[in-house]
């Protein structure tokens, strides 16, 4: 199975309702291993979003992620 479906399943195609709920704001179900594995949480969606880039950037370069500035 590709990992664009395996995401898309872990997502149920942007809709919450399978193993990723909305409070854990994980738009990409990092960690999502199985019905029973509910993957990562963050306590925000602009670092939910933000993971999900990282992740994107982790597969599409050899660039070592930046951590956000405060």
């Amino acid at each position: 199975m590709s990992h664009s479906h395996r995401r898309s399943r872990k997502r149920a195609f942007s809709r919450y309702g399978g193993t990723v709920t909305p409070d854990q704001n994980n738009y990409c179900g990092l960690g999502t291993t199985s019905s029973e594995v509910k993957g990562a949480y963050f306590a925000t969606s602009q670092l939910g979003v933000r993971a999900h880039i990282q992740h994107l950037l982790a597969y599409a370069s050899t660039r070592q992620p930046a951590f956000p500035r405060r």
